[in-house]
């Protein structure tokens, strides 16, 4: 896998098993600062990175919180009964729509089939061609990124005169189904991908499990 998301691992846990109703919410989660840093590589050197904890809002069907760069701009809404997150890059104050994290909540009892088919056709609307541009994750090597999801595949396509690349997973949490991308211009893999396992990382549902859904760490 040549493409620079190929290699982008956030999450190491590796659990796709869900209960069978929503789990408690986790004292602790309601402790996270409000502010933290972190530290990426660019060029080979390391840059602190500035981080602003997000919450998601009343009513958000899957509860979590994660530590976004400041550099990021999370947006919430719903759609009727589902709902959904993007973290778009603003880099230098220049937001680009094209590099984002993107979750999507599909409504109460929406089928698996139903969310991989929806899925599919989220990648049609971006115009991300089937035949060379999407692949599935099959080998243990491709699925680090996206240890959580039933079905995930990566891509790379061409549009507007600029590649673009990434990641798109259906996962399963307290019985909804949901969707993740990643996505970004090719010539961002260095300053995007890991401010985006920046957020994936610090992922916590309201029970304090990982996006992977094991424990996490109480490191932040």
């Amino acid at each position: 896998d040549s493409s620079p998301d190929a290699a982008g691992g956030t999450d190491a846990a590796t659990n796709t098993a869900d209960p069978a109703s929503a789990p408690a919410p986790d004292t602790s989660v309601a402790e996270r600062p409000a502010t933290a840093t972190d530290t990426i590589l660019l060029e080979g050197l390391p840059e602190a990175v500035p981080l602003r904890l997000i919450r998601s809002p009343g009513g958000f069907p899957l509860p979590f919180t994660a530590y976004v760069p400041t550099a990021m701009d999370p947006e919430f809404s719903t759609e009727g009964d589902g709902a959904t997150l993007d973290i778009v890059a603003e880099f230098g104050g220049r937001r680009n729509d094209d590099a984002f994290l993107h979750l999507y909540v599909f409504p109460e009892g929406t089928s698996r089939q139903a969310a991989e088919a929806a899925a599919l056709a989220y990648r049609a609307g971006r115009g991300i061609p089937v035949s060379r541009g999407l692949e599935p994750l099959a080998a243990p090597r491709d699925r680090t990124s996206m240890p959580w999801a039933l079905d995930a595949y990566r891509f790379r396509y061409q549009s507007g005169g600029q590649w673009l690349v990434g990641r798109m997973g259906v996962g399963h949490r307290s019985e909804r189904y949901f969707l993740l991308v990643r996505h970004y211009p090719e010539e961002y893999a260095e300053g995007f991908a890991p401010r985006a396992d920046l957020v994936l990382q610090s992922w916590l549902w309201s029970d304090g499990s990982t996006l992977g859904g094991r424990p996490a760490s109480r490191s932040r």
